[in-house]
């Protein structure tokens, strides 16, 4: 299923929006406050699978400002 809705912000503010709540994401989950980079890699826990093996791995790709 895909789902597409248009947003009455700015792709600047949804973009810093999105970053900013990767970058809270990140820092809570490596207790670090690491830098927001392509080819950052990082492990966090699964809220839909709870148990064993619900490990996540985040690997952010690219970063393209404002899309």
């Amino acid at each position: 299923m895909k789902v597409s809705m248009e947003l009455n912000v700015s792709d600047k503010e949804f973009y810093d929006l999105m970053m900013k709540s990767l970058k809270e994401e990140v820092k809570n989950v490596t207790k670090k406050n690491l830098e927001l980079k392509e080819g950052l890699k990082y492990k966090k826990k699964s809220a839909q699978r709870k148990g064993i093996g619900s490990e996540i791995t985040v690997h952010i790709k690219r970063l393209i400002p404002n899309t």
